[in-house]
């Protein structure tokens, strides 16, 4: 136990993470010889390192196996990540655009030239830039990305000395989560159907921002099937002109909507649903029915010779 309490200490004051109880009993497990299944997120780097350092103590030597080849690479290197960070950062800010490397704006992506390349590893002092072994390649472009595609307040801020991310399609700010990469698109939608299973089964509401109609409409399907009620917002007339009180409806209750990720701008998503807009949507339903022409309805509003406030109206 102490030398488990020694790795607990450790990862708290180096990483910032502190194992938790689960994690804890994992390494036991692992210790033992069993086999300990852990889900995605919980951390089984972390759980890894409690037995490893245990069986190292004897100076017998521990091996740790992975599957994930990025892993393996990742977790064998001591120098730490953000050193690589900062030598990326610097060799960034002294190449030359089109001199060591170019700029394909409409696709965001960099592409090193000849000179970058030999100039990089001259800099690195490496034989290879895309040795498996180092990957110093993958720092190197990204951190030229940062300098020439993204800017400062449009691409990302920085609030309380964190750089967050702005999302590109909303606007909006994107929340600290890790990305979760899937080797197809089925995989990547049949895990969002599940999810979405899962919150709706609670009650949650579910907001899903789509970036085609295609896509709306193939999630739809896969919805339909499922048997989930669910709302579609996007491009198609009969759609658009139910968009407002769709979006202001998607905060109730067990509400599931998918919509295309510029729909329903200016209208509010309340917890609950929006009562107000909908009250203003009944009432205008009431007064002004679809089937008074417009013409009818605007002679009716000019001869009352006082201007209609609907908005006054829902108020009072």
């Amino acid at each position: 136990m102490e030398a488990f309490a020694i790795v607990r200490e450790a990862s708290k004051r180096v990483l910032g993470l502190r194992p938790f109880d689960v994690q804890l009993i994992g390494g036991m497990v692992l210790h033992k010889g069993e086999i300990a299944e852990m889900k995605t997120g919980e951390g089984k780097t972390l759980v890894a390192i409690l037995p490893a350092y245990l069986n190292a103590l004897s100076g017998k030597g521990v091996h740790v196996v992975t599957v994930n080849d990025y892993l393996a690479r990742r977790d064998c290197l001591a120098e730490k990540p953000s050193d690589r960070y900062y030598k990326a950062a610097k060799i960034a800010e002294a190449f030359e655009r089109d001199i060591h490397y170019t700029v394909d704006e409409k696709q965001r992506n960099v592409l090193l030239t000849e000179q970058g390349y030999a100039d990089a590893e001259e800099i690195l002092d490496i034989n290879d830039l895309y040795d498996p072994r180092e990957q110093w390649a993958s720092y190197v472009l990204n951190a030229i990305k940062a300098k020439e595609l993204f800017l400062k307040d449009v691409n990302y801020i920085v609030r309380s000395k964190e750089v967050l991310i702005v999302d590109e399609f909303t606007g909006r700010v994107m929340a600290d989560e890790s990305d979760v990469v899937f080797r197809a698109t089925n995989g990547k939608w049949r895990a969002v159907l599940v999810e979405i299973s899962r919150m709706n089964k609670v009650g949650r509401p579910v907001l899903v921002g789509t970036t085609s109609v295609e896509q709306s409409e193939s999630l739809s399907q896969q919805l339909r099937e499922a048997g989930i009620s669910h709302e579609v917002l996007n491009a198609k007339p009969e759609n658009v002109e139910r968009e407002a009180e769709i979006v202001a409806q998607s905060g109730r209750l067990g509400a599931v909507t998918i919509a295309t990720n510029m729909a329903g701008r200016g209208t509010d998503i309340i917890l609950g649903g929006n009562a107000e807009f909908m009250a203003r949507l009944k009432l205008r339903e009431i007064l002004m029915p679809s089937s008074f022409s417009a013409s009818l309805v605007g002679a009716l509003v000019e001869g009352a010779k006082t201007p209609v406030n609907f908005d006054a109206l829902v108020e009072r």
